[in-house]
């Protein structure tokens, strides 16, 4: 599944490496995972750094929950 997001004015492709895992509700990718197509060097860099920062509060939502998940498997442990 290809993505699109918006730099400089321009409609650029991206996404990610492992095609399955990214369907994983636990799935939290590196940055080294983000792919970035139609762009070279510097500018592609600069893309994938500023995608990477945008997606952050997604990937801290995914990890509340999957503490949220192991807090509640270690109480019925107890």
């Amino acid at each position: 599944m290809t993505n699109y997001t918006v730099f400089n004015d321009r409609a650029i492709e991206w996404e990610w490496r492992d095609k399955e895992k990214q369907y994983h509700q636990t799935y939290i990718p590196k940055k080294s995972e983000l792919i970035i197509i139609g762009l070279e060097g510097k500018e592609k860099q600069a893309c994938k750094d500023e995608l990477w920062e945008r997606l952050q509060p997604e990937f801290e939502d995914i990890r509340k929950r999957n503490n949220a998940k192991a807090k509640s498997r270690r109480k019925k442990d107890v």
